[in-house]
């Protein structure tokens, strides 16, 4: 910038510079404002979704990735941008090596254009390689230089012993080190590329510990002697000097739980199978006996409070994404006086936030990471070693203020057989929306644009997306079928019916990767809107059938974290089981995560939001106010959207306060009048029109969500087509109700008080000794009634524990009805002379003929709707025959009758 100003070129200059997260887009915009002595919006601006923040004299815009590639939809060449900075790009996040691809093939037509990839931690080869040789720089950094230790030194440095009965020591190997054996891993050690990382010798007792050690588990006993070691040993307070905080990085939440109960009760001395000797000679069992979280004991959750110090003088303090916003703002305020703060988070620290006084670092050397099989369209969060990049940025906190120190809790062997860096997430998730997007920029078939990218994705990964966006209707082949004869069949459109007509076949499979691809009108909306396939599908149903902003609300609620927060200190006093019993309380007979999100935000809508009884409400749920704060802002952009692009009214997605969807006041009748006419004619009847438009949003989801649907046997076990078993995640409303009905058909029981689970056979708690309730005053569970289901995605969970199964489980579930799948599924089949029905080749049912044919004549109505409506793209304004069979159909999907 100051180049191109002293050449007098300062008014030419347009840069962009794109982050991966909101956040860091917004700090490092203000950091720039700052340092060039300018406001924010001025010469320096930011543009993340849901909010910019640019003037016309705005020189420098930090966007995020996104916000880049949707002006790139529309501007190919980026007229007038003179420089692209693309920061993080050791990270390779999907839309960064989409971007990576367009500026590769831009550069030609914009010579001109200056591109900078930029990263503390970047492969410089592989993108000069890709950039065809481009040059490449290095500014030396500006942090204190920071000490590294590693598992080694941290068993010298706290004398920690693990005792061989200790369930984080070894099972496959004997716990005594033979004088042999200790000799033989000694000449290991004594090898220069161990030696450069240790800088001398091993002693006798840490090679023993390190025999021991399972290197498949975090020791969260260890973990907390480092902690005490740099609090009392390293760097002990004095005076009234705050002393440097100390971040911990685990890999995931429950990770967190058990690190913060472990530094904040007595667990130096009660850890019991391995402890540190330091701590048993000289006596400091009392240490952390008073990390109290509120007012519930250790463990107990936050209370109004917050965390408490413990005796040790530790202010412990959790961060995770699914704890509330007021607990995640208490890791950027400084601690009390003589105090010190310990920071347990997740990768989220490593380089989203940073958290200023931090001086020292403990990395348990793992993280969870998403691996995809496209496959079966089955994601898995798999707890794995990190890579050197990640430890780098991690080690990197511990040096922002002063000189400082990071425990690596990684032996020096495992460590040199790290990766480098990560895998790039284009290989780990699913493509479906980057295939959309490819089709609607015009660049030519998926496959081929992709397999430019710096690492290509698998043909079956792009394969298993193109067939989604099939089943979708988003996608559709431009090559019209031909007869045996070489005629050309009886539809112009045979081609796009037959294939994948019975099942995904080879011939199928090789004519979607090669076969000219375009995008169907429903598709060409969907690329156009800032949510995922399966959500644009439901906004656009949603809007055809009068309810865009209920359709808006689930799709800003599932694209947004839980509402239900966590605590990151469970004990017996509260915590899950008790969120539990207040989630299934508040679904009541939904039997639908989605439909519970839209009843729990419209409730805090009537409560008024940020009102003292929306917060006091919020409170008594374990809900967090600040995720519905984010639902409506998002909500208010999806509406903005649909009547931008001439899907809706003002009027339909006007969210001004009113007393209630079907009051009269406030302007609901604007919001009822584009209805259909079996809702807005009871829209005064509150009860029954809220049960018809929520079974309305049910059968949407159907439609929206489709080919992941699953049905659910006698016995209560569900399968899917080519899944033999399936379950639903536990943070699923349908899971908690599952387990409640089974629990008590067997008898057994949950403690009133502690929600401790007994079984039947006994009349006291085990855990606190209150007595059995007796059988009026238990609440019986409901029978889940649903026999077909709707989820948003499958994970695989991998069996960590002795006898445990792995198990194929779905998110976001949501029971529908039989018919809405026969109404609103992808691909119906019908035997006239055997009177059945076959759904995509896997849902069969009995039916005469005349209901087969009745069924097959409401889809091709609703077709014909749905075509008129996308092709004109206006699809609130409906002639009389169109609202007719809208009408219709909606009667039959939400009567109760199947």
């Amino acid at each position: 910038m100051e180049d191109w100003v002293a050449k007098g070129e300062g008014g030419a200059v347009n840069l962009i510079m794109t982050q991966p997260r909101r956040i860091s887009a917004i700090g490092v915009a203000e950091r720039i404002a700052n340092e060039m002595n300018t406001g924010i919006g001025d010469l320096v601006g930011y543009s993340i979704r849901l909010e910019s923040k640019r003037s016309a004299r705005t020189k420098i815009l930090v966007c995020t990735t996104g916000v880049l590639l949707r002006r790139l939809e529309s501007d190919r060449e980026l007229r007038g941008v003179t420089h692209i900075v693309v920061d993080e790009c050791h990270e390779r996040d999907l839309d960064t090596d989409f971007l990576l691809i367009i500026l590769r093939d831009l550069l030609p037509t914009r010579p001109n254009l200056r591109i900078i990839l930029m990263s503390a931690t970047i492969n410089a080869q592989i993108f000069r390689d890709y950039f065809l040789g481009c040059g490449s720089f290095h500014i030396p950094g500006r942090t204190f230089p920071v000490t590294s230790y590693y598992l080694e030194h941290a068993l010298q440095h706290t004398n920690f012993v693990i005792e061989p009965h200790s369930e984080f020591c070894r099972k496959d190997v004997e716990p005594w080190l033979s004088h042999e054996e200790e000799e033989e891993l000694r000449l290991q050690y004594e090898k220069p590329e161990y030696q450069e990382l240790l800088g001398g010798p091993v002693p006798s007792h840490v090679l023993k510990q390190l025999h021991r050690v399972d290197p498949e588990k975090i020791n969260f006993e260890l973990v907390a002697a480092v902690v005490r070691h740099i609090h009392s040993q390293v760097d002990p307070p004095t005076g009234n000097k705050t002393p440097g905080a100390i971040l911990v990085f685990v890999p995931g939440l429950s990770e967190i739980k058990k690190t913060v109960r472990m530094l904040s009760e007595d667990a130096w001395v009660k850890g019991g199978k391995g402890k540190s000797s330091k701590g048993r000679d000289e006596g400091k069992g009392e240490s952390g006996k008073g990390g109290n979280w509120g007012k519930g004991g250790a463990g107990a959750g936050a209370g109004a409070g917050g965390p408490e110090i413990t005796k040790e003088g530790l202010w412990v303090l959790p961060l995770h994404s699914m704890i509330s916003v007021n607990d995640q703002r208490l890791v950027f305020k400084r601690p009390p006086p003589g105090a010190r703060k310990v920071v347990v988070t997740t990768n989220i620290a490593e380089t989203s936030i940073t958290i200023d006084d931090v001086e020292y670092v403990v990395d348990c050397g793992r993280h969870k990471q998403t691996k995809y099989d496209p496959q079966n369209r089955v994601s898995m969060l798999v707890d794995c070693v990190e890579t050197k990049a990640n430890a780098k940025q991690r080690r990197g906190r511990a040096g922002r203020v002063k000189a400082g120190v990071c425990y690596h809790l990684l032996n020096v062997r495992k460590w040199r057989r790290m990766d480098d860096f990560e895998k790039p997430e284009m290989l780990r998730v699913p493509l479906d929306s980057l295939c959309l997007r490819v089709s609607l920029m015009g660049m030519g078939h998926p496959a081929k644009v992709l397999a430019k990218a710096i690492t290509p994705p698998s043909d079956a990964a792009v394969l298993s997306s193109l067939q989604q966006l099939v089943e979708l209707s988003a996608v559709e082949l431009r090559e019209k079928f031909q007869g045996p004869a070489g005629t050309e069949g009886a539809s112009p459109d045979a081609a796009e019916r037959e294939i994948g007509a019975d099942g995904w076949d080879k011939d199928d499979q090789q004519r979607l990767l090669k076969a000219k691809l375009r995008l169907t009108p429903l598709g060409n909306h969907l690329a156009q809107l800032p949510v995922d396939a399966g959500c644009g599908k439901l906004l656009v149903l949603g809007c055809i059938f009068g309810v865009p902003r209920d359709v808006c609300t689930v799709a800003a609620a599932l694209s947004m974290k839980s509402p239900f927060s966590v605590n990151a200190g469970v004990g017996k006093g509260g915590g899950k089981g008790e969120t539990d019993k207040r989630k299934l309380e508040l679904a009541a007979d939904l039997e639908s995560d989605q439909l519970l999100l839209v009843r729990l935000f419209e409730r805090w809508e009537k409560l008024g939001k940020n009102s003292p009884a929306a917060r006091t409400w919020c409170r008594e749920n374990s809900l967090d106010s600040h995720t519905f704060e984010t639902i409506s802002e998002m909500r208010k952009h999806l509406l903005g959207t649909l009547v931008e692009q001439g899907f809706a009214t003002y009027e339909q997605t006007d969210t001004r306060p009113r007393q209630g969807l079907s009051g009269a006041r406030g302007g609901a009748s604007e919001y009822t009048k584009l209805m259909p006419a079996c809702l807005s004619s009871i829209a005064s009847a509150t009860e029954e029109f809220d049960r018809r438009r929520f079974q309305l949003l049910r059968t949407l989801l159907c439609a929206a969500l489709w080919p992941n649907v699953m049905l659910r046997k006698d016995n209560g076990t569900c399968y899917a087509r080519n899944q033999a078993s399936l379950a639903f995640h536990p943070s699923s409303v349908l899971a908690l109700q599952s387990d409640a009905a089974s629990q008590d058909a067997s008898g057994d029981w949950s403690c009133p008080q502690c929600q401790f689970f007994n079984f039947a056979t006994r009349e006291e708690c085990r855990s606190c000794w209150g007595p059995k309730p007796l059988p009026g005053q238990k609440k019986k569970g409901k029978v889940v009634r649903h026999r077909a289901f709707m989820y948003g995605e499958k994970v695989r969970s991998l069996a960590n524990r002795p006898g445990q199964k792995s198990e194929t489980l779905c998110r976001d579930c949501c029971g529908v009805p039989l018919k809405a799948l026969y109404l609103l599924g992808h691909r119906v089949q019908v035997d006239f002379l055997h009177g059945r029905m076959s759904l995509d080749g896997w849902i069969h049912c009995q039916a005469a003929p005349r209901d087969a044919s009745m069924l097959l004549g409401l889809r091709r109505r609703l077709q014909d709707v749905l075509t008129r409506r996308l092709a004109k793209s206006t699809l609130y304004s409906q002639g009389a025959e169109d609202c007719e069979v809208v009408n219709v159909m909606t009667q039959i999907l939400v009567m109760d009758v199947e």
